[in-house]
């Protein structure tokens, strides 16, 4: 029962691993897409929604970042180049 145990806490560790490496990849390739975005916009902040109390969606980036986004991620295995 204890071996059944550890291998799932190190799976369960790995899982995580992987997660915080494919999220800091993506950032790696977002960041530079959503600092353009703001320059054009001319915004200060890029905010999470479930964070915002109260907000006019007129601002909202969301989709212009998902797809900027998106093409430069292609398949997602890395950034594609310019």
């Amino acid at each position: 029962m204890q071996s059944i145990r550890r291998e799932r806490e190190s799976k369960s560790r790995e899982i995580a691993a992987q997660l915080e490496n494919n999220r800091d990849r993506f950032l790696t390739a977002a960041i530079p897409v959503l600092e353009r975005i703001m320059r054009e916009a001319g915004a200060a902040v890029v905010l999470e929604q479930r964070s915002v109390f109260i907000s006019a969606n007129a601002i909202d980036i969301t989709d212009t970042a998902i797809k900027q986004i998106d093409a430069v991620l292609k398949d997602g295995t890395e950034p594609a180049a310019d």
